[in-house]
This record gives C-alpha cells, structure tokens and sequence, in this order.
C-alpha cells in the first residue's frame, strides 16, 4: 500500500515537471494569444519608412523591411502579417519591450535589440528597422 502510493506521488510529480516545462518553453517562445515574441522580417535596405498602424496610442512604422514579409509565427505555425496582429490585438508594444535581448538609450530614443532587428521607441513613435551599427 505505501509502495503504490510512493509510486502514485512520483508519477504525478513527473506528470507535473513535464507541464511545467512545457509551459516555460511556451512562454519563452509565445505571449498568451498564441504569438510569438519575435518578428520574422525580409531585409531590404531600398525600403521607406511605411506606417503600419497603431498600437497602443503609438503610431507604428517600418523601414528597411518589405512590409508583406515582416510577420510573426503563430503557435500552430502560421504567419501573421504584422498589421493584423495590430488589429486583433494579438502583439503589444510593452511585450515588445519586455521580449528585447538588450536595452539601450540614446537621447529621447529608447532602442529595443532583437535578433535580426530593432525597435526603436520615441514619444508616440515606434520604428522597427534594421539593426543599427
């Protein structure tokens, strides 16, 4: 009897772990909607500066990436262009911020580092670009 109810305990301590893990690898890699936390963008250095939208009473632009090809992955891996993500509420500009790999400031812009590029933030203003040098 206390055999199987040592057994019992270990089992549902593992069964535990197991979803634990897994929900850290999702949060890592998702927000509560299903998003990842990065973008995927297409490089293109002959890009203007293009408004996407708004968010967060902030106007949102993107430059240096061809807009059609700047979108997140969702978790049942289909992409989500940028804009509807906007639109449906899916992204947010604080978890832009808080999903940075680094943080620096330079004079009234604070410039947020992801991989493959960067979101620059001034006033009501948010610039996602290339990475800067």
């Amino acid at each position: 009897m206390k055999k199987k109810l040592l057994i019992g305990i270990a089992i549902g301590a593992i069964v535990l772990a197991v979803i634990s893990v897994i929900a850290i690898v999702y949060e890592k890699q998702y927000n509560i909607k299903g998003v990842s936390h990065c973008l995927i963008v297409t490089r293109d250095e002959s890009q203007h500066k293009q408004y996407v939208g708004s968010l967060d009473n902030e106007k949102v632009y993107v430059e240096g990436f061809i807009l059609d090809k700047v979108y997140f992955i969702t978790v049942d891996a289909k992409h989500l262009s940028i804009e509807d993500a906007m639109k449906q509420n899916k992204v947010s500009v604080e978890e832009w911020k808080e999903n940075a790999i680094s943080t620096q400031k330079s004079g009234d812009t604070t410039i947020y580092k992801y991989e493959d590029y960067e979101i620059a933030i001034t006033g009501e203003e948010v610039l996602i670009r290339p990475l800067s040098e």
